[in-house]
């Protein structure tokens, strides 16, 4: 049996009536009022792209609405902002996280944590 393939207007459809849709919204719109402000089918096409992994479509189609800079990469980040964090990275975490942030990572959330029985009181 064949899997039925759905229409551009059809998946929008299911992604803007998804849970998962919703949570980015509101996450988002309590992080950023600029956000928060456009309109709900510029949102919808930002959380479409960000799933296809088509990040920097996004960033070309509507810059000026969700960015004031373009987003830099990971690679940029670690070698920029977190350069003081990068050094002391350990090689299999810096993989880790490469891979994680990768543009087209299917991974949406991330959560560190200390680590655990290292005797803290």
């Amino acid at each position: 049996m064949s899997e039925k393939v759905l229409t551009i207007e059809e998946e929008m459809r299911q992604i803007a009536n998804s849970k998962q849709y919703s949570d980015y919204c509101l996450h988002y719109s309590a992080e950023s009022l600029r956000f928060k402000l456009l309109p709900e089918k510029i949102k919808l096409l930002s959380y479409y792209l960000m799933l296809k992994g088509e990040f920097e479509k996004l960033t070309q189609a509507i810059p000026d609405e969700i960015f004031t800079s373009p987003p830099v990469t990971i690679e940029e980040f670690l070698a920029g902002p977190a350069a003081s964090v990068s050094e002391t990275l350990r090689h299999a975490w810096r993989k880790e996280i490469l891979e994680y942030f990768a543009v087209g990572s299917s991974f949406s959330e991330i959560v560190f944590t200390g680590a655990a029985g290292t005797g803290r009181l």
